[in-house]
């Protein structure tokens, strides 16, 4: 599974079920990843809950109509892209 997949199944999880981000990467993170992707993950789902609050603001300055609730998974993807772009400084075609 791709980095930014597992980074929002695992963001969901703390949205929906209401657990801690520590516990929801525990049992989300496979043990065969790599150091390097693991450490990845962590920062684009720590990252997205550090600086949700301006994500989310900037989320809805830029749609021109709000995102369903049942397509909740769509606004974690969008927050990632974001965070990335804005905070690691990401290209945006990779972002």
């Amino acid at each position: 599974m791709k980095s930014r997949a597992l980074a929002t199944e695992i963001l969901n999880r703390v949205c929906s079920d209401a657990i801690s981000l520590d516990r929801a990467l525990d049992e989300g993170l496979p043990g065969a990843l790599e150091t390097r992707e693991q450490s990845f993950i962590r920062d684009l789902c720590f990252g997205v809950m550090r600086w949700y609050p301006q994500l989310d603001f900037f989320l809805d300055t830029l749609l021109n109509k709000p995102i369903r609730k049942k397509d909740f998974k769509l606004r974690i993807l969008c927050w990632l892209g974001l965070y990335q772009v804005i905070h690691q400084r990401t290209a945006d075609h990779a972002a």
